[in-house]
């Protein structure tokens, strides 16, 4: 199978995802406006008040829909090589591609984990590895790299994973040049990002983890 087929295969397996996460959205609707008619039927011929209830476990399936688990093979080859936990890893992908491997952004972001060709460049430099263009899209590199740019901004600069979440988004040149300004920093932490798209990014990413850890216990 060549890698355009491969792309495509994958391209189609996360509209399929979609076209589920919408159907079981709908269901869910559904299955409350059922119960509620039940319910109100209940209370007129026994005037009692019994709440509707749903399995819980309908809406963790639907949750996990959401917030799949996809690539795991490398999500947890590089999560133990750099010492980045497989939530954060996880959470990233979601919140950058959401699991599109074809994704390319406004910025000309690529992939899964969103590489941008001079952070590629670095990863191949920093790695001692050469790579041809197209493979920024390969689910293996692009996880690779994406995960060794986590750890180095957390082993080689920060060591606070918001500050990286940060960093990974707006770049570290603004992250350490807010770091230093006092009204919106204190103790190393940001006070007040002065991004809001960074500002959404590290909540994004930071509820995402949790529902990683939520829903798989991939607590670390």
């Amino acid at each position: 199978m060549t890698k355009k087929s491969k792309r495509y295969r994958r391209k189609r397996n996360t509209k399929l995802r979609s076209t589920v996460i919408i159907i079981l959205t709908l269901s869910c609707i559904v299955a409350v406006i059922s119960a509620s008619l039940l319910f109100g039927g209940c209370r007129k011929k026994n005037d009692e008040k019994s709440p509707a209830v749903i399995d819980p476990e309908f809406y963790i399936e639907l949750e996990k829909t959401i917030y799949p688990l996809e690539y795991e093979e490398y999500v947890y080859k590089y999560s133990e090589e750099f010492s980045v936990p497989a939530s954060i890893i996880f959470a990233v992908i979601k919140t950058e591609s959401d699991f599109d491997t074809d994704a390319v952004s406004p910025a000309n972001a690529c992939g899964l984990m969103q590489l941008t060709k001079p952070t590629y460049e670095d990863c191949q430099r920093w790695l001692g590895e050469i790579k041809p263009d197209e493979d920024i899209f390969d689910v293996d590199t692009n996880i690779k790299y994406g995960t060794y740019y986590l750890s180095r901004l957390y082993n080689n600069l920060y060591k606070d994973w918001d500050l990286v979440y940060a960093a990974y988004n707006a770049g570290p040149g603004n992250v350490s040049a807010w770091l230093e300004d006092p009204d919106i920093s204190s103790d190393g932490k940001l006070t007040d990002i002065p991004f809001e798209e960074t500002e959404g990014y590290v909540r994004k990413v930071n509820k995402a983890r949790e529902k990683y850890i939520e829903l798989y216990e991939l607590g670390e």
